[in-house]
Order: structure tokens, then C-alpha cells, then sequence
């Protein structure tokens, strides 16, 4: 029997082949992991070369979040919730290391190692910094690493320490550059809208751009305004608050947020009465400053999706509300600045014209009672009341109201008489009568000047009513024992868009029958606690005089409105036109 000779040779060749691919692995790798400056990529390559190489069935990599805080990043053949688990690492490691012989300080990560059958540890070291560790599990059939095994292991980890180094700094870099093209688009819309803010100097549409910006650019449903005025907090502007949480958010705001200084984060504060703010939906209070006063306070809502306000965020809104109250101020000194005895005597003429243009007497038909009147909150306003006589012992009313105050207001309302006025003799279909002033009035005018209408045609001897709502508040049909039914029918209000179909209703009369028109400046009169008077207010005056007559009701509507407001000062024009069924 013949027996084979081993030549030593053969054995040494054996192993520098074995190094041979050993090299090329490692040079493979590294060109693999340089290739990319992307960290889940390059950790991937990392864990997986080995465990495919070596057959082993478990490994995880570590990687340092800030002193010796490190996290798992990624794992395989290990459950899903050790990824992004944390561990202190309590010293440095500068070779691989056996779990088996780790020191008693490591005894938390020993417990975690086994737990999840981790036996061999190799550092990431880069510049004598360990940015991270290699964590494997046994081989397949629980064989032992071998020296040369953990030896080509280790160059594997220091030559994936530099690709790991490089990956982590552009991470950051990245998040760097996020940050700065956040700050930069945070810069150009404030410069934006600092532009729409410089564009009026109306103290009204400023606070309702600002509300309007923070609602769009943080994604909030609430949001209110508050503003000094005589040393107090006044609500200026909310959305999506009801009123009577407005009125106790602008008590509290008045008690403990008129001199705040810097931000203040709801949830992040102590005092019971700032957790009240958070329980009626305020998470943000912005001071409103300038000239190191404080003037006012932005008060906002959380997000739509309850995530925390970021302080990049914090500062946006802070330069937005002060950037408004600059825009305020000089809003507020433009108004000083103005003639006010031209303009007294322009608004004295441009008063006398409007109420020149409203019915002097009301005219006679049997069978109908009407009754008006008109008070302009300035010299001059924007509210429209009419009566017109028609054919066979019929009666047209109109009642309206222009958007906004003062000259240009009462520009239009003139503008809308006219057309009336022309239109009505050539017209049996009040609705197309309708659509043909809307028509008129979007054509002449700009996008944010507007009409609401209430018209009605009133035929006494055939006991009915035809009427067209343009948007106005529906005025209430009192029947004489006492129900009211609101007149709504009609279509969009005039002057937002061209060629609306508008719809008329028409409704039996009887005698006794009450019709009361009226505008805004009714229905939204505050008190001192900041409530609206509202359609409620109107439903009650009514069933409480429905018995008087229809001069007495208006007549009284008007005092119950200014003893309602209290001071008596009413913010909008208020126009109230009766007619009863007699």
C-alpha cells in the first residue's frame, strides 16, 4: 500500500493563496464601501461580507451618537427591535475583543451581547476615535474564530472605519445644508410676505395676512390676534376659535401674557393658568414687541399633525409677529400722519352725497308699512337701504353692504343705487337682474371689493313676496304668532366672480307679517367680554316686539344694539330696513 507524501510547500502555498484572497477580498471592500458616501449602504456591504464569507448567522453594527452613547444602526438575523437600541460603551476598545472577555465595566453590554448571541467585537476605530463597533455572532455549527480569521476581521473594520468616518461627516454636512436652505427659504418668505405687509396700511388686512401666514406656514386651524389698545389686550383677529373660548383666551392673555418678553411653549410651562390656555387649544404664545415693547401677542394653535414646534420654527413665527407689528406701527403713524381736517371736510361732503342718495320718505302703498334707517360707523359707509315703488301697487326693498369702510365703500354703494335704479323698470326676473349687477360691479372693481344684497319685491294684493339673497344675512319673515322663517334663497355675493346664477324664492304673506332686513353691523356688535350680538340677539328682539310697529322696531332695534355694545360705539355700519303686512 502506497502512501502520499505531503511536500511542506504545499502547505505554505496553501496559506498565501488563502491571504491572496484574503487581500483581494479586502481590496474588493474597500472599493466597494469608498464607492459611496451613503451610511446604511456601506454598513450593509460591511456586516454582510463577513457573515456571507465566514457562514455566520448573526451580526449587528454600532455606531457612536455623542460621547459614549452608541447605537444600533443595523442588524441582521436578530429581531426587529434591537435596531435603534442604545448602550453606554464605558471605555475605548482597540482590538477585537471575545464578549468571554470583556471587564466587569462592560457588564451592560455583556448583557446585551449575550442576550443576542454576540461573541466577537471588532472596533471602527478612525484617528484613535471609535466611531462604532462591529458586533458577529457565532459561525454556523458553533465553530470558533480562528487568529487569522479575527486578524482579517479587524482590517476589515479599519479599513471601513475611514469609509464610516467619511459617510458620517457627510450626513452631517447634509443635515448642515438642510438647515441652512431651511433658514434661507425661511428668510425669503418672510421677506415675502414683509413685502404683502409693506403693500397696505390697513390695520385690518395686516392682521389678517399675519394670521393667515402662520396659518398656512405652520399648518395650525387655530390662531388668534391680540393687540394693545389703552394699555389692553384687544382681539383683533381668530380662526377657528369659538367665541366664548376667545373671550376667556383673551382674559388670560390680558392677565398673564401682556408683557411677555420671549416665546412661550405651552406645555413646557408650569403656572396653571398658561395650562389653561393649552386646555382651550393654545400651544404658542408670540409676544408682538417693538422698541422693546411689548404691543400685542400672536396666539397659536397646535399643528395639524400634534408634532412640537422646533425653535427653527419658534424664531420664524417670532420674526413674522414682530415684522407685523412694525408693519402695525407704521400703519398706526401714517394714520396721524394724514390732514385730518381735509379729510374731515371730504368725509363731511362725501356724507352729506350718501344720505342724499337714501330714501328721504318711504313710499305709500296700501297695505304696507316700511320703515329704515341708516348709521354709517364713520362719516361715511358702505351699508345701502332702499325702497322703490313698482306697477300695480307693488314695492321693491334693498338692502346691502359694501365690504370695508369709509369713501371707497360708500363709492360703490353709490354705484350699486345707480344700478338698481336703471335696471329695475327693465326687469320682471329679479335673479337675472341680480346676475346682471354682479356682472357690472366685478367688472368695475378690484378683487377684494365686495357686495352682500338682499332685494325683495313685495305685491300686496296678491299677498306674496318674491326676494334674491346675494350673500347677505337672511332677514326673518315674523309671522303673527310669532315664527320666524329666514329668507335665504339667492346665490353667491356680489362682485367675487362673474356670471353667477343666482335663485329667487317666493313666499305667501299674510297680514300681521313682519320682514326685517339688516346688515352686519347688527349681528356682529361686540360687548365689553368681546360676544357678537348674532342672529340670536334679532330672534329674540323680534319675538320680544313683535306686537309693536314697524318704525317702533326698528327704532328700538337700534338702542337694544347700542346697549349691547355698552359703550354704545358701534365698530361696523348698521342699516336696518322693516316693512310689516298691514
Amino acid at each position: 500500500m502506497s502512501r502520499r507524501i505531503h511536500s511542506p510547500l504545499s502547505g505554505i502555498e496553501r496559506q498565501l493563496d488563502q491571504r491572496l484572497v484574503e487581500l483581494q477580498s479586502l481590496f474588493e471592500l474597500s472599493q466597494i464601501l469608498n464607492s459611496s458616501l451613503q451610511l446604511n449602504p456601506i454598513l450593509n456591504n460591511l456586516l454582510l461580507t463577513p457573515m456571507g464569507r465566514m457562514m455566520i448567522t448573526r451580526g449587528l453594527v454600532m455606531i457612536r451618537q455623542q460621547d459614549d452613547d452608541f447605537k444600533v444602526v443595523i442588524a441582521k438575523g436578530l429581531p426587529s427591535n434591537v435596531l435603534h437600541h442604545r448602550l453606554r460603551l464605558p471605555a475605548q476598545l482597540d482590538q477585537p475583543v471575545r464578549t468571554t472577555d470583556l471587564t466587569d465595566e462592560f457588564s451592560e453590554f455583556i448583557s446585551f451581547l449575550e442576550t443576542h448571541r454576540i461573541t466577537l467585537i471588532l472596533p471602527i476605530n478612525s484617528n484613535g476615535h471609535m466611531s462604532g463597533i462591529i458586533g458577529l455572532g457565532a459561525r454556523v455549527g458553533d465553530q470558533k474564530f480562528s487568529t487569522d480569521e479575527i486578524a482579517y476581521l479587524d482590517s476589515l473594520s479599519n479599513i471601513a472605519a475611514t469609509a464610516i468616518q467619511n459617510a458620517l461627516i457627510f450626513k452631517e454636512l447634509e443635515t448642515v445644508n438642510r438647515q441652512l436652505d431651511k433658514k434661507v427659504q425661511e428668510l425669503g418668505t418672510l421677506f415675502e410676505i414683509g413685502r404683502e405687509l409693506n403693500s397696505t396700511l390697513d390695520e385690518e388686512k395686516i392682521v389678517a395676512m399675519l394670521v393667515y401666514a402662520v396659518m398656512g406656514e405652520m399648518a395650525v386651524q387655530r390662531c388668534m390676534v391680540l393687540l394693545k389698545s389703552q394699555g389692553r389686550l384687544q382681539l383683533m383677529a381668530q380662526r377657528g376659535i369659538p367665541s366664548a373660548d376667545a373671550v376667556q383666551i383673551a382674559r388670560l392673555a390680558q392677565e398673564y401674557l401682556s408683557e411677555l418678553e420671549q416665546p412661550l411653549v405651552a406645555q413646557d410651562a408650569e403656572a396653571e393658568e398658561i395650562t389653561r390656555l393649552q386646555a382651550l387649544g393654545i400651544a404658542l404664545a408670540i409676544p408682538m414687541r417693538i422698541q422693546s415693547q411689548a404691543r400685542g401677542v400672536l396666539l397659536i394653535g397646535p399643528k395639524s399633525r400634534r408634532s412640537p414646534f422646533d425653535s427653527d420654527e419658534i424664531d420664524f413665527l417670532f420674526n413674522l409677529a414682530n415684522r407685523a407689528m412694525l408693519s402695525l406701527e407704521n400703519a398706526r403713524l401714517f394714520q396721524e400722519a394724514l390732514d385730518k381736517q381735509k379729510i374731515e371736510d371730504e368725509l363731511a361732503l362725501a356724507r352729506d352725497i350718501q344720505q342724499r342718495l337714501l330714501p328721504r320718505d318711504n313710499p305709500q302703498i296700501p297695505g304696507v308699512q316700511i320703515a329704515g334707517l341708516n348709521i354709517p360707523s364713520s362719516q361715511v359707509g358702505g351699508d345701502y337701504y332702499d325702497s322703490i315703488p313698482l306697477e300695480n301697487a307693488r314695492v321693491a326693498c334693498v338692502i346691502a353692504d359694501v365690504s370695508g369702510k369709509g369713501v371707497g365703500a360708500s363709492l360703490l354703494m353709490s354705484n350699486i343705487q345707480a344700478s338698481i335704479h336703471s335696471l329695475i323698470t327693465g326687469y320682471n326676473d329679479w335673479a337675472a337682474m341680480i346676475a346682471r349687477i354682479n356682472n357690472l360691479i366685478y367688472s368695475r372693481t378690484s378683487y377684494d371689493k365686495f357686495i352682500t344684497l338682499f332685494f325683495i319685491e313685495i305685491d300686496p294684493r296678491r299677498m306674496q313676496a318674491t326676494f334674491v339673497n346675494a350673500g347677505h344675512n337672511p332677514p326673518y319673515l315674523m309671522r303673527s304668532d310669532g315664527t320666524l322663517l329666514p329668507l335665504e334663497e339667492g346665490g353667491l355675493i356680489i362682485g367675487m366672480m362673474p356670471d353667477v346664477v343666482y335663485r329667487s324664492g317666493t313666499i305667501p304673506l299674510q297680514k300681521g307679517d313682519l320682514i326685517l332686513m339688516f346688515t352686519d353691523g347688527v349681528t356682529e356688535a361686540r360687548n365689553q367680554n368681546g360676544e357678537e350680538f348674532e342672529e340670536t340677539g334679532v330672534q329674540n328682539f323680534l319675538l320680544s316686539h313683535r306686537d309693536c310697529s314697524v318704525q317702533e322696531i326698528v327704532d328700538r332695534l337700534l338702542t337694544c344694539v347700542r346697549e349691547f355694545a355698552q359703550d354704545g360705539i358701534l365698530p361696523d355700519d348698521l342699516t336696518v330696513l322693516g316693512v310689516r303686512i298691514a
